[in-house]
């Protein structure tokens, strides 16, 4: 699978992420629909997700999505100057959806 290698932009000395993927990785490939791009996710990577839906553009980890986990929003954001990311979120940073909290049950 190929992708886009896109940037981690994160607030400073703060993670909100709750140690999600975004907060210790300063790059990432982005895959999904309509991404197209050079870079090949290694066997045993995790990488993000790209999605659309009524609430916006998101990137979520691959380790996240079939986890059947509540994942929300971490503060963090991925970009990337190649002109096929422009294409995605018209040149604006995609949020990363890779903060979960584990409740007591």
């Amino acid at each position: 699978m190929k992708g886009l290698l896109v940037s981690v932009y994160r607030y400073p000395n703060a993670d909100c992420t709750n140690n999600g993927l975004s907060s210790t990785k300063d790059n990432l490939i982005l895959v999904g629909p309509g991404v197209e791009g050079p870079f090949l996710v290694h066997p045993g990577e995790d990488y993000l997700v790209y999605s659309e839906s009524s609430r916006g553009v998101r990137a979520t980890p691959a380790s996240l999505i079939d986890s059947k986990k509540w994942v929300m929003f971490g503060g963090n954001f991925v970009y990337c100057s190649d002109d096929r990311f422009t294409r995605l979120n018209g040149g604006h940073p995609i949020r990363v959806f890779d903060r979960v909290e584990e409740w007591p049950r």
